[in-house]
């Protein structure tokens, strides 16, 4: 799992079937150069949110309720607060 910034939103008109009604959100992994990816939004998370994203097939799978699903990068969490000893 990933800390990431939601740092935009991908915009398409022609998709996988299972992805219809699905956001997808461009993020990037906090403190990483570089390194933009796609992740589909399980959690509602907007522009500027700070999030946890998953590279696990499970968790595309059950966003979907299909066993193989097209994509393996989701948001599962939006971060509110941190705290570290």
């Amino acid at each position: 799992m990933k800390v990431c910034t939601v740092i935009g939103q991908v915009i398409s008109v022609s998709k996988h079937a299972l992805l219809q009604g699905q956001k997808i959100m461009v993020v990037k992994a906090d403190g990483e150069e570089g390194g933009l990816q796609v992740a589909v939004d399980g959690v509602q998370a907007g522009i500027g949110s700070r999030v946890l994203v998953t590279q696990s097939g499970s968790a595309g799978a059950e966003l979907t309720g299909e066993e193989m699903s097209p994509f393996r990068s989701v948001i599962v969490g939006i971060i509110d607060e941190e705290t570290s000893k």
